[in-house]
């Protein structure tokens, strides 16, 4: 059975590669296309991808000439099973696999249908009509799609896997003896792209109101995106210079180890479909004060971590305020949050899913 995996581009955090690249089945030959081809295929006995081969595959000429090469590297592959992530890059290998090769689709939605621009739901709309099995990665993402999709055309083979996370990379979190009720500055971090569906102007707005209260609280922020101007431009307004640091993109050890050190994790976004970073804290032991999205309590638990009225920074500073008075009630949830984490989002467990969900539908 030949599997092709395609996405626009990959990196080291890419999840869902990981998750594509962990499925072990002896009967099951593996290749991953992005806009740049064919970049890794287990029937050459290229198994693993290096970051900068991975970095390199993000980059096309253009993304006209990256869709031509989709389509191109689906029809040299010729596979029984094509699995899609993408809106634009699923639709290509889609259309040549099912018209062409009378290949097998799954699709995989990685995000809250509700907040996609139109084109892009137009594209996962399609892909999902052509699918032979569906896969949300949460249950609020597969609920945002069926309130959105008229039911005569809601599909019957839709599962929730989780995103799998790999533990075993990831560093607990440093024991402070005094903790933050001691001595040292409150350290927070939050990671992701700068964009608005991060919320990281919520957090900014809410540091600012912690100041102007007496109570100076320090953040890290990791990642890259088109608003860093705007939000260091905050940050100036703000007066919260002292307060914030922009590190920009690191390696995955770097932000692991930097979780490890932190006191808790902020997840200020709008919307999400899953939430990576919340679950590689929860690995870590690290407490989390989220945005109450359902699908953020959904991944960490209600009673695991604080949630505040997403958009609103009073509430997330009330949250930060509370937890700083009251953080051996939040170590333990941390703990609970921890144990979730093993039960529920391990690497092999995604996997293991995904190869189940191959074999069902090559049968």
């Amino acid at each position: 059975m030949k599997i092709l995996a395609v996405f626009n581009g990959v990196s080291e955090t890419n999840i869902p590669f990981e998750n594509f690249m962990m499925v072990s089945d002896l009967e099951i030959d593996k290749a991953v296309c992005t806009f740049n081809g064919v970049i890794m295929s287990s029937a050459l006995g290229e198994q693993t991808i290096t970051t900068t081969e991975a970095q390199a595959a993000n980059k096309p000429g253009n993304k006209l000439s990256g869709l031509f090469v989709i389509a191109k590297s689906t029809l040299e592959y010729r596979p029984d099973i094509i699995h899609v992530h993408h809106a634009l890059s699923g639709f290509v290998a889609s259309i040549v696999g099912k018209v062409f090769l009378r290949s097998k689709l799954i699709v995989t939605i990685h995000t809250d249908y509700r907040h996609l621009y139109w084109l892009h739901k137009a594209f996962i709309w399609l892909n999902m009509r052509m699918a032979d099995y569906v896969v949300c990665n949460s249950a609020s993402t597969k609920q945002s799609i069926k309130n959105a999709v008229p039911s005569q055309y809601w599909h019957k083979n839709v599962t929730v896997i989780y995103n799998g996370v790999d533990a075993s990379r990831i560093m607990s979190r440093t024991e402070c003896s005094d903790g933050i009720t001691g001595s040292q500055p409150v350290r927070m971090l939050i990671i992701g792209r700068l964009v608005s569906a991060k919320g990281h102007d919520v957090l900014l707005k809410s540091i600012s109101l912690l100041k102007e209260g007496g109570l100076d609280v320090f953040v890290d922020i990791i990642g890259d995106g088109i608003l860093k101007n705007s939000l260091m431009d905050l940050v100036r307004v703000y007066k919260i210079d002292y307060n914030v640091r922009f590190l920009g993109l690191l390696g995955r050890d770097d932000v692991y180890a930097r979780l490890a050190g932190a006191d808790c994790l902020i997840v200020s976004s709008r919307w999400e479909g899953f939430c990576n970073a919340m679950v590689e804290a929860m690995f870590s032991g690290v407490p989390v004060i989220a945005s109450n999205l359902d699908v953020l309590v959904e991944v960490l638990g209600k009673e695991n971590g604080l949630f505040f009225e997403s958009g609103n920074a009073d509430s997330l500073a009330d949250k930060i305020r509370y937890m700083t008075n009251n953080y051996k009630i939040i170590l333990e949830r941390a703990r609970q949050a921890k144990q979730r984490a093993f039960d529920l989002y391990e690497l092999e467990k995604s996997s293991s899913a995904y190869a189940k969900v191959y074999r069902n539908v090559s049968s």
